[in-house]
């Protein structure tokens, strides 16, 4: 008789655990890397930026982002920051400040505050700007994460 009841209440508690999984929100295109893209410098080096979600809704305080290489390229600096796609002859439109570093495997969590942005309401990217001196005059190129909606706040 004991063992019986255990039995129905490990039932219960199972169930209610597949249950209460199965509720929660799941997006399985939010987030994640961008592919590997070869850059310009050479040498097997590639990187790719993830960034922490598609959609940015208005109780999201900031979008989170982090860039990465494949150990090839040596150290990188860069310059990151929220952009739009507009119309020549500027198509890339800056709508946060920028985020700057360098890194040689992968940058710590990056964030932007989705209150420092000057436009929101419109579908952006992460563009970062890579470089190969700390001045930031030697450019190598540009990588950018998947699109990314930022709702009008």
């Amino acid at each position: 008789m004991k063992k019986m009841k255990i039995k129905k209440m490990l039932m219960v508690f199972s169930a209610a655990f597949i249950l209460g999984v199965s509720a929660l929100p799941f997006n399985a295109s939010a987030a994640g890397w961008t592919s590997w893209e070869d850059n310009p410098m050479g040498n097997g080096c590639k990187t790719r930026v993830w960034h922490d979600a598609d959609t940015y809704t208005t109780n999201a305080t900031t979008i989170d982002f982090k860039v990465e290489q494949n150990g090839k390229c040596g150290k990188l600096y860069y310059k990151s920051s929220i952009n739009t796609y507009g119309n020549a002859p500027a198509y890339w439109k800056r709508i946060s400040p920028y985020q700057t570093g360098s890194f040689s495997n992968i940058t710590p969590l990056k964030q932007i505050k989705l209150s420092s942005l000057t436009q929101t309401g419109v579908k952006a990217k992460v563009l970062v700007e890579l470089y190969k001196n700390a001045g930031m005059t030697s450019y190598v190129s540009d990588i950018n994460s998947t699109t990314i909606t930022i709702n009008k706040r």
